[in-house]
């Protein structure tokens, strides 16, 4: 007996106790995280080459991308990357190490509460973002060896993880 009950193929329906809006819900939720994850993959191949791997590169871009956010000039502290990135303090507390390292972040001063680190993306690191925003446009624009646009992706009974994975992996 599986967790659905005796029936050998039971229904999406049958599924749903409270109704369909939890079915709903939860393929809503199946999608989100099946595109995160090509969105992830997508990021990777931009990244092959550069010195910082996908999660450095989302720190790194949405501290570029703030834009009258809760610090002032694009800076945040490391729990509100963390909640922004939807990652945990330690592995933010990672990322800014490195980037740091590399010369790509650096600690600003918060004027209101000296006891807090904000942090906020250097020359450096504003010149590697803007190299992986011009080759991903030079990418979507070219003929040959361009990559394919980023569109919705079909999820549906006539989809598979597999069938997904190897249209990537031949974009590649």
């Amino acid at each position: 007996m599986s967790i659905l009950g005796d029936q050998a193929e039971p229904s999406v329906q049958s599924l749903a106790a409270s109704g369909p809006s939890s079915v709903q819900r939860i393929d809503a939720a199946c999608r989100m995280a099946a595109d995160g994850k090509l969105a992830a993959r997508d990021i990777t191949t931009w990244l092959r080459g550069s010195q910082i791997n996908e999660p450095e590169f989302r720190l790194l871009w949405l501290l570029a991308r703030m834009v009258g956010g809760t610090a002032a000039s694009g800076s945040l502290d490391q729990a509100e990357m963390a909640d922004q990135l939807v990652v945990s303090p330690a592995q933010v507390s990672g990322a800014v190490e490195r980037l740091r390292g590399l010369g790509m972040l650096q600690r600003v001063a918060d004027q209101r509460d000296r006891r807090r680190q904000l942090w906020q993306v250097t020359e450096a690191g504003q010149a590697l973002l803007k190299q992986i925003v011009n080759w991903v446009a030079k990418r979507m624009t070219s003929d040959v060896g361009g990559m394919p646009p980023l569109a919705p992706r079909r999820h549906g009974p006539s989809s598979t993880f597999e069938g997904e994975e190897s249209r990537r992996e031949a974009a590649a």
